[in-house]
């Protein structure tokens, strides 16, 4: 995922490449070229025109993307090598078209945020060990993105009473080609949750409650017998896994 500490994993994953299977969202296309790192699989579920995720990180012409049937219309048109539908088991509509095209077998357990979904397709895919790093969910020294990352150059800012602003907002408004004045954009509820490091970390609603999520996530998992391991190194405390250092659990 896109997290601020995703930075400090990526020499790592580089690193011990051979032995991975590297499932990125589209957010993180961009930052783990930067890096070095071709990912296997790059995933993409929403409905905004995020084809600026796979086009502003170089030549799509190469990536294997797995998108859900409701994404944006471009990214159907995107020049990659592979693209394939993972049918979200949730979504009605999605199960009448896979079945309507003999697709069942490919059924994946929906998820509101795609790094959540991007677990669950390793798991479809046979996965019985994953490990998260990038998934923050939460602001890290002014930032709110890895800073190679498709919104890498947004960062946020604490305004007091409790509310808290994005800074450089346009940097990403840009590329949806959505008008912003330069500066701030409008300040929102700032939200204090647990860190994986024990004490008490910066967050938004929205992230506080994808957090959330991952108290049905994890048993879920255990009940396919896939082993989640959060190795994200800062933010937010995910509740169900278990947490270690991204290097101890490769030596596992």
């Amino acid at each position: 995922a896109a997290g601020p500490s995703l930075d400090k994993q990526l020499p790592i994953i580089r690193r011990e490449r051979g032995r991975l299977l590297v499932i990125a969202i589209g957010q993180t296309l961009r930052a783990l070229r930067e890096a070095g790192i071709e990912p296997d699989i790059v995933h993409i579920l929403e409905s905004a025109n995020v084809v600026h995720q796979l086009t502003g990180a170089g030549d799509s012409s190469n990536l294997s993307l797995v998108v859900t049937p409701s994404v944006h219309e471009g990214l159907f048109a995107v020049p990659v090598r592979a693209r394939f539908i993972a049918w979200p088991a949730p979504n009605v509509v999605a199960v009448w078209m896979a079945e309507a095209l003999g697709e069942r077998g490919g059924l994946i357990q929906g998820a509101g945020t795609v790094a959540q979904s991007a677990i669950y397709l390793a798991a479809r895919l046979g996965a019985t060990r994953v490990l998260v790093v990038g998934q923050d969910l939460a602001f890290s020294n002014g930032r709110a993105y890895a800073s190679g990352s498709a919104y890498g150059q947004m960062g946020f800012e604490v305004v007091g009473n409790g509310r808290f602003v994005f800074t450089n907002l346009r940097s990403k408004a840009d590329q949806f080609g959505i008008p912003v004045a330069d500066g701030p954009g409008p300040e929102e509820e700032l939200v204090w949750v647990e860190g994986s490091d024990g004490g008490r970390v910066p967050t938004s609603v929205p992230y506080s409650t994808f957090i959330e999520d991952y108290r049905d996530l994890a048993p879920e998992m255990r009940a396919m017998g896939v082993e989640v391991v959060n190795c994200t190194e800062g933010g937010a405390l995910l509740p169900g896994l278990r947490h270690a250092g991204f290097e101890e659990a490769l030596r596992e």
